[in-house]
């Protein structure tokens, strides 16, 4: 029986009770089977509608098998003998699969299998997916060694076309299965079943592994914590906008995540991290028009940055590290990253800074360096060469030469940002004072010594008359010196 709805199941009980010539009821036929000596097996497939409840469908008694068939994984409550999850294929199913469906019949080919095996890896190794490029192959329109460069061209169409002629009675294609469970969860017509829609869209841009609750949840915590401008606000998800305390935040994100268990659209480990099957990753973006596209990923992008933290405990290290693939994936999406929006301003300079920050210490240093010299180029175009904001970039900067081994570069660097900021601020500002700290570290880097020593004993000095003996910065001045 379709177990897709409680019409479909229906539908299978009538038809069984117009075979063997019983009265059109469900429980009419529910009770022939409870009591028909011959053993019977019953199979509820298609099961996938959560707020379907199967049990009124179950025959009494244990004279038959019930199997269920469910991309949910809450029908494991009505096991009795077990569960049985299952995943992708392993690669030389999948290859085997690939064959038979492409009309090869020589499965165990060495050269057929290794052409094979790049066409089901690009796939996923996903078995509906893989029958449907097998049709593909069969029918003529490619090799099988032409079909990763049509994939990478026409991706999209290729997975929603259905094979006219294959033998396979299951209606659906890889894109059109995702798509019905999108449209149940949109006619939840409720803000939960919203929140998992954009939740989705918003993973979509992450990288498909390796998914934390954390980077929502820092995200909602930097947005509590500082003012935000307008634009940020613009540009976030409903669902992180929405008034709420910490806990109800919590609990917004987690039954949004359930309904998407719940359709098996993501995966959860045991580490509490989500995943999505790379298929369904590349689906939900090819269903988006290209200004869907772009907000959606400037979203993603902004909820990122804000969830990078500027506080340096072990936790924040561990944090910033797991999003580096994250934030490679949702970069990848445009060629000039977030600096291809051009009226991101300040904002852009940012997110850009809070990027490079996570790249440095990942030991990324020439993409942190990259990102910097943007910064610094959009801060001097925009606000000008001696803003405050402008001399911070270009003294990060200075920073990232050091770390990339460019010494002599980070040191001119420095000693301008240091003549720049006695000219704005004067010699004792807290800003001046950290610069000149800077420069003492790059003379020691390029050999020169007594002049890091010297220049070091002024801004201790400094330090001591503008903040006082015990002042943490003046303590560290002492000890770094």
């Amino acid at each position: 029986m379709d177990a897709s709805s409680a019409e479909s199941l229906e539908r299978g009980y009538l038809q069984m009770a117009n075979i063997y010539g019983l009265e059109a009821r469900v429980a009419v036929v529910q009770r022939w089977l409870s009591n028909v000596f011959e053993p019977w097996a019953l199979i509820l497939d298609n099961a996938d509608d959560p707020r379907l409840d199967l049990s009124p469908y179950f025959p009494v008694g244990n004279r038959g098998v019930i199997l269920i068939t469910s991309r949910n994984p809450a029908c494991t409550v009505h096991s009795t003998v077990g569960s049985y999850e299952l995943g992708a294929m392993n690669p030389d199913e999948a290859v085997t699969l690939m064959l038979k469906t492409a009309g090869i019949h020589d499965l165990s080919s060495r050269s057929m299998r290794e052409g094979a095996r790049p066409v089901v890896l690009t796939l996923g190794c996903l078995a509906l997916a893989i029958t449907q490029a097998g049709a593909v192959i069969r029918q003529g329109r490619c090799r099988m060694e032409e079909y990763c460069p049509l994939y990478a061209r026409r991706r999209k169409e290729l997975l929603s076309q259905k094979a006219i002629q294959g033998g396979e009675d299951y209606r659906y294609t890889v894109y059109t299965t995702w798509e019905i469970s999108r449209q149940m969860i949109e006619k939840m017509a409720s803000e939960v079943g919203q929140d998992a829609l954009e939740l989705l869209q918003t993973f979509s841009f992450l990288h498909h592994e390796g998914i934390s609750e954390e980077i929502f949840l820092r995200g909602w915590h930097a947005l509590r914590k500082d003012r935000q401008s307008d634009w940020m606000l613009s540009h976030l998800p409903k669902m992180v906008l929405r008034p709420s305390d910490q806990e109800l935040n919590v609990d917004t994100l987690r039954a949004a995540v359930s309904v998407l268990l719940s359709f098996s659209l993501v995966y959860r480990d045991k580490d509490n991290l989500m995943s999505m099957h790379p298929l369904v990753h590349t689906w939900v973006r090819d269903r988006l028009g290209p200004s869907d596209e772009e907000t959606i990923w400037m979203q993603t992008t902004s909820v990122i940055a804000l969830s990078v933290p500027w506080t340096f405990q072990t936790a924040d290290y561990r944090f910033r590290q797991g999003l580096i693939p994250h934030i490679d994936t949702c970069l990848g999406f445009r060629n000039e990253g977030i600096f291809s929006l051009e009226d991101v301003g300040e904002e852009c300079q940012r997110m850009a800074s809070s990027f490079a920050l996570v790249y440095s210490e990942a030991g990324r240093l020439q993409k942190a360096l990259q990102l910097t010299e943007r910064v610094v180029e959009a801060n001097k175009r925009t606000l000008g060469e001696e803003h405050p904001d402008t001399l911070g970039s270009m003294h990060n900067l200075a920073i990232r030469y050091s770390d990339a081994g460019e010494r002599q570069k980070a040191l001119q660097l420095t000693e301008r940002v240091v003549k720049a900021y006695t000219r704005t601020l004067g010699e004792e500002h807290p800003d001046t004072l950290r610069s000149k700290h800077a420069l003492a570290n790059g003379y020691s880097e390029v050999g020169e010594r007594q002049k890091a020593l010297q220049l070091t004993e002024r801004v201790v000095k400094a330090y001591k008359r503008t903040l006082g003996e015990e002042h943490i910065i003046t303590v560290r001045s002492v000890y770094r010196g």
